[in-house]
C-alpha cells in the first residue's frame, strides 16, 4: 500500500487525513488505471468541499468506484464475446472462494473460445499449473457483482414472461 500512498503524493501535501489517504489507496487496488480515477474524486471532492473527509470522503471513493468499473467494462467491451460468458466462472470462483481456477475447468465452464478471448484481451491470465485468474485481482469481484446483477435481471425477466 506504501506505493499507493505514494503515487497519491499530491494529495498529501494538501493536508489531507493519512486515513483518508488510506482508504483511497485501498481503494485503488495498486492499479495506476484506477488511482487516477480516484484521485480525481479526490480531487473534485477537495474543491467541492475543502477537505476530503466523511461526506467528502465518500463522495472521492464513489467516483472512483466508477471509474474503475468503467475501466473494467471497457476492458470487457473489447472482448469478441459477451461478457457475460465469463459470468459463470466468476461465480465459480466466488463459490469455491478461489481467485484462480484449472484452465480445464474453466473451459468446460465457459469453452475454450471465450478463454480464448478472454486472455487476449488480458481479463484472463495464466496462473501457475495451468490455472486461469482474473489479470486484475479486483475485476473477480466486478464480475461476480454483474453476474449477480445479471441473474437478478434474467429471474425477473422470467417472472414478468410468466405473468404474460
Amino acid at each position: 500500500m506504501a506505493g499507493n500512498l505514494e503515487a497519491m503524493g499530491h494529495l498529501a501535501n494538501s493536508r489531507v487525513p493519512f486515513e483518508s489517504l488510506a482508504a483511497l489507496a485501498k481503494a485503488s487496488f495498486g492499479f495506476p488505471q484506477h488511482i487516477l480515477g480516484y484521485l480525481h474524486g479526490a480531487d473534485v471532492a477537495i474543491r467541492k468541499h475543502g477537505h476530503l473527509e466523511n461526506e467528502a470522503l465518500g463522495e472521492a471513493l464513489a467516483s472512483g468506484d466508477t471509474a474503475r468499473a468503467t475501466y473494467y467494462d471497457q476492458r470487457l467491451a473489447a472482448m469478441d464475446r459477451a461478457p457475460r460468458l465469463l459470468y459463470p466462472l466468476a461465480e465459480h470462483m466466488e463459490a469455491s472462494q478461489m481467485k484462480n481456477t484449472a484452465r480445464e475447468l474453466a473451459e468446460t465452464l465457459i469453452g475454450k473460445e471465450v478463454i480464448v478471448s478472454a486472455v487476449e484481451h488480458g481479463v484472463l491470465v495464466e496462473g501457475r499449473h495451468d490455472t486461469l485468474e482474473f489479470g486484475i485481482s479486483s475485476f473477480r469481484a466486478h464480475m461476480i457483482e454483474r453476474a449477480a446483477t445479471y441473474r437478478e435481471v434474467r429471474r425477473r425477466e422470467a417472472s414478468l414472461a410468466k405473468r404474460h
